[in-house]
């Protein structure tokens, strides 16, 4: 994990933090690019089991805000937790991180540590947590994304963010999110009302890992119709609801003013989470 960790970095350095910044990112961005971030490296231990451990003296180079509610609908109310580099000057680029799951479990936690090690590489993160498959079907899931970047720009002054550079990252269901989230700028059906209107949900980089890209493939069809986790995502099978399967799939989304992405994923995935059709495009 601690070897994704330093490829997500780069990969998002390279991306969020090109071209023209603003006056007061210019110097964290210079010394993020020349191998000295403001608050170090991140430092890692693999435990036994394979997991890895976000060292105290990481964590302790790092300032956190945790349950910031980002969107309320109605009563319900849904929380991000935010790290930042706490000796770091100046307003940086923002990664949202979203978890997996099956877009049925799982909540912000799930995908701390990521957003630990980043934020202590020169980042603000935002671990998310959003509405469920048990709770809402599509499109909720990626209306409270889309609320999450809203609120990370509506809010950018407070939390020393770069407004134009704005990134997320996410793993499996989350993966799908993200990669969702990067080509479906401007498509209202997926806005959402979450807060924050005013503001673009528009990324500028997307690190989509082991998520799927295409629910229009004939093997998702399949799979649509046997798999209760796709059903309770969607609204049922891909025969019953062909345009919500449309609707997510990041494939059908994808044109050439959409932000760089790097996908991660295994050798042994199906071609739909490798993005095959992705790359032909």
């Amino acid at each position: 994990m601690s070897n994704i960790h330093a490829f997500v970095c780069a990969a998002f350095f390279l991306v969020v933090c090109s071209g023209n910044v603003i006056a007061d990112e210019s110097v964290a961005i210079e010394e993020i690019r020349i191998g000295k971030p403001p608050v170090g490296q991140a430092q890692t231990e693999l435990r036994v089991d394979g997991r890895t451990v976000i060292l105290k003296s990481t964590l302790d180079t790092l300032d956190k805000k945790v349950d910031v509610t980002y969107a309320r609908y109605g009563d319900r109310t849904l929380e991000m937790d935010l790290y930042r580099p706490s000796k770091a000057s100046g307003r940086l680029p923002a990664v949202v991180c979203i978890h997996g799951g099956g877009w049925q479990k799982g909540s912000k936690i799930n995908h701390r540590k990521v957003a630990q090690a980043l934020a202590a590489k020169g980042f603000v993160t935002a671990s998310i947590s959003y509405r469920l498959s048990g709770e809402a079907t599509f499109p909720a899931h990626i209306h409270d994304c889309k609320a999450a970047v809203r609120f990370l720009r509506a809010n950018a002054k407070e939390y020393g963010i770069g407004a134009n550079h704005i990134g997320a990252i996410g793993h499996s269901a989350g993966g799908h999110l993200v990669a969702l989230l990067a080509t479906s700028a401007g498509v209202k059906e997926l806005e959402g009302d979450g807060g924050n209107a005013d503001f673009s949900s528009t990324i500028q980089a997307a690190v989509p890992m082991g998520g799927q890209t295409d629910f229009l493939s004939e093997r998702n069809g399949k799979i649509s119709a046997e798999k209760e986790i796709w059903q309770k995502f969607l609204g049922g099978s891909r025969d019953e609801k062909p345009d919500t399967y449309r609707l997510a799939s990041p494939l059908a989304h994808l044109d050439n003013t959409d932000p760089p992405m790097w996908l991660i994923t295994g050798e042994k995935d199906d071609p739909s989470t490798q993005a095959m059709s992705c790359d032909r495009r």
